[in-house]
């Protein structure tokens, strides 16, 4: 409730302006224009922008960029990378955040504004889902080695344990003077495994000799596994409140490590050597091939985590009027460059390894786990101190990996606690609730505990974040850019951010990321590359199931089509549903909304005309938008009437200036609106497709 001044120069009948009138008005409820602002916001922005950081840098930067940039022409990758970073990737986070922000609205609800694809937000929920259920194995196996780390000797740097066998060697380097001229040899047969590869495979993982082969739970994976679990409880148990404070850690901690390691590296002998293999050879003509642009543009979207539902969920948090366009800038160009660093990292130790072991670079630079699990800890354990490094490195995968799963589940958590809102109505059950789905997460991990789980692992991993992900990210970019349309997003980013978009987002929004998303999809629908581990080729079983669960991910899209087609029918199911309004809740900016409001209720200097007025509007704010949950508890006034009649003028008034309506935006304006029901005579109709008042 609050009191303000207006001061109104209304116009009659000709146009012309009447003397001002000054009005102290009478208590007016200001709303909110939607119930769907009641949500926990960030404490402050910069936790938000510390949990976007740690949600983008995944573990995908430390073990899957070095590589691409290595296979695919050192610095030639890196210039495919950028571009694609801001045709693709920036524009998409940037619309992801605004759509959350604008309407609060999470995976659930937030297609609402295109209802012909209502079905993308639970497609998102649905990849976030599958992503915990495997991300949090890769974390476990990080914590293993981790707690190995702090043993008085590194586990894998001796073929003297017990998960050992005959074909364990450990590299050395063997001098030959042939002539004259020294040469370095590696002392081990071609057949021989490194300690390092069998205390990953035989030790951690038991594995099995395929995906078929399940065999017993490994019991010190689903411990850690376990502990993995609950320690995301306890960081979102009181959702994004401790989300916010655990992403300081999460954001930060990595960097430091980082920087540490690349130091370290850099002061080693034959550093420059991986340096080398890594980015300084530019091969030019790697740019040229289609396998370098496909490269880059999933990497994008990995880096960035477009299309999995943790940006709708952590958007919504945030204050109407955030600047959520430094954020999107901030963390584009921040992702993008821890890549590169964790590069330098891993090559610099790679290029020291070669050198002690005489094994060439390119022969040990391998992506996925194996990068992670096999070759950096050998390569760390012929350094000094070993253990120190070891240590730095597992907890920045272990805080890395934390940063991204922390998102995704609380987006799952999130939504489904939106679900289940009637009966998960305290915080006590909240918090039970989010106990008995991160325990549920945990039984259904056990699978992966098993002795085939990382070949399970690794075909969710391929299938999930395949396909699913390129054409939700595809439909996206489309419907919003073509569908709601270029000016509608523009006056939206107006409201939140007090201008327009510049020209840059505006030819991505409506040309370049479209088409760039889609030619994704229609390239790796066409390539449709096998997915295999190392050289294990999965039976033709394993690959059904990989599209069955692609095709459960996807489902909600057609689905949620046919829903919305018998709920609007084909004339509205390209318009925004009548409850995509702005989330506004600061009581200034809904105090100038309603004087705008009343400006436009038309009077000729008559005060008593004007109060009244003035009174039917603050019936209709009443009753409609009061703090009730249940809109079935508004009994004043038809609920759907009323609301329709204030959201049209609310609407059309965002986008006017204070002091003055002009017919041009009326016009323009006009798309957007659902014309009110027909004004009978006996009311007055001050504009009757926007906004109507009884006398």
């Amino acid at each position: 409730m609050t009191n303000f001044d207006q001061e109104d120069i209304s116009k009659d009948n000709d146009g012309k302006n009447n003397h001002h009138h000054h009005f102290h008005l009478p208590h007016i409820h200001l709303p909110h224009l939607h119930k769907h602002h009641h949500r926990p916001e960030w404490s402050n922005p910069i936790e938000f922008l510390m949990t976007c950081i740690g949600f983008a840098v995944g573990l995908g930067n430390v073990w899957r960029f070095p590589y691409l940039c290595f296979k695919n022409g050192g610095s030639a990758f890196v210039i495919a990378f950028v571009c694609m970073l801001f045709l693709i990737g920036l524009p998409l986070f940037f619309l992801e955040l605004t759509i959350s922000q604008y309407s609060k609205f999470g995976p659930l609800e937030i297609w609402k504004v295109v209802p012909l694809v209502r079905g993308i937000g639970i497609c998102t929920l649905l990849i976030a889902g599958f992503i915990s259920l495997y991300y949090n194995v890769l974390i476990c196996y990080s914590l293993i080695y981790a707690i190995s780390s702090f043993l008085p000797k590194l586990p894998w740097t001796s073929c003297d344990f017990k998960w050992n066998n005959d074909k364990c060697c450990l590299a050395s380097v063997d001098k030959l003077n042939v002539s004259g001229v020294i040469t370095l040899k590696n002392s081990c047969p071609l057949d021989s495994e490194s300690p390092a590869k069998q205390y990953f495979n035989n030790y951690v993982l038991n594995i099995s000799d395929g995906i078929g082969n399940l065999g017993e739970i490994n019991w010190k994976l689903a411990t850690s596994l376990l502990v993995c679990w609950l320690l995301i409880f306890l960081s979102l148990s009181k959702g994004v409140k401790s989300l916010g404070k655990v992403s300081y850690l999460t954001a930060i901690f990595p960097y430091i490590m980082i920087i540490a390691l690349i130091i370290r590296g850099a002061t080693l002998d034959g550093a420059i050597k991986g340096i080398e293999f890594y980015i300084l050879k530019i091969n030019t003509e790697k740019l040229q091939k289609l396998e370098t642009w496909i490269d880059a543009t999933n990497q994008v979207y990995f880096c960035l985590s477009i299309a999995q539902g943790g940006l709708y969920t952590l958007g919504r948090h945030n204050s109407f009027n955030y600047n959520h366009q430094r954020t999107s800038v901030i963390v584009a160009i921040l992702d993008g460059l821890t890549g590169i660093m964790a590069g330098f990292a891993i090559f610099s130790v790679l290029g020291y390894m070669s050198n002690k072991t005489g094994i060439e670079v390119k022969d040990l630079a391998v992506g996925g786990p194996g990068l992670s699990f096999i070759v950096y800890p050998e390569a760390l354990s012929l350094m000094p101190f070993p253990w120190i490094w070891c240590i730095f490195f597992f907890l920045m995968m272990i805080t890395i990996g934390f940063g991204s799963i922390l998102s995704w589940m609380e987006c799952v958590l999130d939504s489904s606690t939106e679900i289940l809102k009637k009966y998960i109505n305290t915080k006590q059950k909240q918090t039970i609730f989010r106990f008995f789905v991160c325990m549920l997460f945990f039984l259904v991990g056990l699978l992966m505990t098993t002795r085939s789980g990382l070949y399970i692992q690794n075909l969710l991993d391929n299938y999930v974040s395949g396909y699913p992900v390129l054409i939700c990210a595809a439909l996206e970019s489309f419907c919003i850019g073509w569908i709601y349309g270029i000016k509608r997003l523009k006056e939206d980013i107006k409201l939140m951010l007090g201008h327009y978009p510049n020209i840059y987002w505006i030819a991505c929004f409506k040309f370049f990321t479209p088409i760039f998303t889609l030619a994704a999809v229609i390239v790796s629908i066409v390539a449709n590359a096998e997915v295999v581990l190392n050289n294990y080729k999965y039976p033709e079983w394993a690959h059904t199931v990989g599209y069955i669960i692609v095709a459960i991910i996807l489902s909600p899209i057609p689905i949620g089509f046919l829903l919305s087609l018998s709920k609007h029918g084909f004339k509205n199911i390209l318009k925004p549903e009548k409850d995509w309004l702005p989330a506004i809740k600061d009581p200034n900016q809904l105090k100038s909304i309603l004087a705008k409001i009343f400006s436009f209720l038309n009077f000729n200097g008559d005060r008593i005309v004007f109060q009244n007025k003035i009174q039917n509007t603050r019936s209709i704010l009443d009753t409609i938008f009061e703090e009730s949950e249940d809109p079935n508890e508004r009994t004043n006034l038809p609920v759907k009437e009323s609301q329709s009649d204030y959201d049209k003028a609310s609407l059309f008034l965002f986008q006017k200036d204070k002091n003055e309506l002009s017919s041009q935006s009326k016009h323009k304006f006009q798309d957007r609106i659902i014309p009110s029901k027909k004004v009978s005579k006996n009311s007055t109709q001050y504009d009757a497709k926007y906004f109507k008042v009884n006398k």
